[in-house]
């Protein structure tokens, strides 16, 4: 899935209190490395686009999503408009 990012800066040192945990930061920037061409082309298409829906992110950053992610759109059901009575007793 693709979701917020954080980048850390090569100079900021890891201080994490757990030493099973000292190595993420550099497997996030293996990681974003590895997919830098992925990350780019979502980042053109959002500037082009200003907002993506989960399948066209799918699309440009060229990845198939697992059967169980894919989403279809689904129509919007209009809301029936509330009963309300005003009292005209001013």
């Amino acid at each position: 899935m693709i979701g917020p990012v954080t980048v850390i800066p090569r100079t900021v040192r890891c201080r994490c209190p757990l030493p099973a945990t000292r190595h993420l930061p550099e497997q996030v920037t293996q990681l974003m490395s590895a997919n830098r061409g992925k990350l780019d082309a979502l980042a053109q298409a959002l500037l082009e686009r200003d907002t993506l829906d989960h399948n066209e992110a799918y699309a440009v950053a060229g990845i198939e999503p697992h059967p169980n992610q894919r989403l279809t759109a689904r129509p919007i059901k209009p809301q029936p408009e509330p009963n309300v009575s005003v009292d005209s007793a001013t």
